[in-house]
C-alpha cells in the first residue's frame, strides 16, 4: 500500500472514505437524492486506486470517476424542480387549518 497518489497516508484516505460513505449513505436513506447515491459510490471507488499502480490502471479509474461525478450533477440538477416543489408543499398550510384558526379568532 506505498501507492503516493494522495498528499495523506493510506490510512488516513482509508478513514476519510469510511467516513465520507457513512454521512453520504445515511444522507441518502434519509433524503433518497441520487445523487448522494453517487458521490458514495465515486468516494469508495478512489480506494481502487491501490489496488494496481499501473498508470492505465489510475485512468481507468479516474473515467469511472469522472462518469459517476457527472452522473450525480445531472441528477442533482434534474431533482431540483422535484425537490423545490416537495418543499413547497411541505410549507403550505391546509386550508382546514387556515379557517379554523380564523373561526378561533373570531
Amino acid at each position: 500500500m506505498d501507492n503516493n497518489v494522495f498528499i495523506v497516508p493510506f490510512y488516513f484516505h482509508l478513514v476519510f472514505t469510511v467516513i465520507a460513505i457513512i454521512v453520504l449513505m445515511i444522507q441518502f436513506l434519509k433524503y433518497k437524492r441520487k445523487y448522494q447515491f453517487f458521490m458514495g459510490i465515486a468516494v469508495s471507488v478512489s480506494m481502487l486506486l491501490y489496488i494496481n499502480p499501473s498508470r492505465t490502471w489510475h485512468n481507468c479509474i479516474g473515467i469511472v470517476e469522472l462518469v459517476l461525478l457527472a452522473a450525480s450533477i445531472i441528477t442533482s440538477i434534474m431533482d431540483k424542480p422535484k425537490n423545490n416543489a416537495l418543499e413547497a408543499e411541505a410549507v403550505s398550510v391546509p386550508e382546514t387549518e387556515t379557517t379554523e384558526a380564523k373561526e378561533e379568532q373570531a
